[in-house]
């Protein structure tokens, strides 16, 4: 497995995708962990999760 972590979601998918790895997504930006370690062996069919940061809104204290 393909160490996905510093990558973007969008980039992640398009690489898991092309070695027939199933995966669900939550976050967004770049990738934090992923669930198959990177360096362990795959095979087509086999699940990871993507995780990626999480967007937090500024503080709009003081703003009308």
């Amino acid at each position: 497995m393909p160490d996905l972590t510093g990558l973007t979601i969008r980039e992640a998918i398009s690489l898991i995708s092309q070695l027939k790895i199933n995966y669900t997504v939550t976050g967004s930006r770049k990738v934090i962990y992923q669930s198959i370690p990177s360096g362990s062996r795959i095979a087509p069919g086999m699940k990871c999760e993507i995780r990626g940061e999480e967007i937090k809104s500024p503080a709009l204290g003081g703003v009308m």
